[in-house]
């Protein structure tokens, strides 16, 4: 008997999806609306800059979504799993933030509009991902705002102790999150440079296991651990360092000043973001 194909199997196969308005171009599916800008490989993969309409979007192999920008209102967040990470500002004061995995910018570009004096450190693994995100998606140009191509493993440690205020955790291949966002030796290095009351913000594609070692290791850590179960999929973890940040109750009247600075709608995750059980 015939094997039934996986979906990823079916967006490989356009044949087999039906009544679907698909092509290939290079060996990547595309919809029919999509404009292909830019095609290149690099050690590491492929990188893909389509447009469909009126959006633009970064991928790493045409099927999973690295980065979405709205052409018309770039700085507004489209994924719902980043409007999550944004979230991550209202917990706590920071003035610097550093962010691993830069991808399309969106983050970067989101928290600049939301405050142009904040410091904002990318780190990148692919330098082709910087020129793209430059070059594509509009990178606001700022002395606040720095980018280091290199592995976020090396990059951590070299940096010293309680320098940055809030780390931003979303280092994703094509097909799955780095396995260093997730493990013991990243947690105990971001730890050591948050300040005192600051957080780790780690977008995860699936929760992992309440009782399993990601969280263990987290609560060896971290002294609060919030989860916002995203709409639509992804879960995104805070964990605070202190667990004494700004009070619970100033937190969503931070958020409404954040949607009326970003125009991006943040107060809708709220209920959505509840303690470690």
């Amino acid at each position: 008997m015939d094997s039934i194909p996986s979906f990823k199997d079916m967006l490989r196969q356009p044949s087999i999806l039906w009544g679907a308005a698909y092509r290939k171009i290079n060996g990547f599916v595309m919809f029919e609306d999509e404009i292909l800008l830019h095609q290149q490989q690099d050690r590491w993969g492929n990188i893909l800059v389509l447009d469909q309409q009126d959006h633009r979007v970064l991928s790493f192999d045409s099927i999973y979504e690295q980065s979405r920008m709205d052409l018309n209102r770039p700085s507004e967040l489209v994924h719902q799993y980043t409007r999550a990470m944004l979230l991550g500002l209202a917990f706590g004061n920071p003035a610097h933030i550093t962010l691993f995995g830069l991808g399309g910018g969106c983050l970067l570009r989101a928290a600049h509009q939301l405050n142009p004096s904040l410091h904002l450190q990318a780190v990148e693994l692919r330098p082709a991902v910087v020129a793209v995100a430059r070059d594509y998606f509009g990178l606001p140009e700022s002395p606040h705002l720095s980018i280091e191509v290199a592995d976020g493993r090396d990059y951590i440690t070299r940096q010293p102790d309680a320098c940055t205020d809030l780390i931003w955790a979303d280092m994703y291949h094509a097909l799955r999150a780095d396995p260093f966002q997730m493990q013991k030796r990243f947690f105990r290095e971001s730890q050591r440079t948050l300040t005192a009351d600051g957080w780790l913000v780690i977008n995860c594609h699936e929760l992992p296991p309440a009782k399993g070692m990601f969280f263990h290791f987290l609560k060896e850590y971290f002294e609060e651990i919030l989860i916002c179960a995203v709409p639509g999929g992804n879960f995104v973890v805070y964990a605070g360092k202190s667990g004494k940040g700004k009070p619970k109750a100033l937190v969503p009247l931070e958020v409404e000043v954040m949607e009326l600075k970003t125009r991006t709608k943040l107060g809708f995750l709220l209920p959505h973001v509840q303690p470690l059980a």
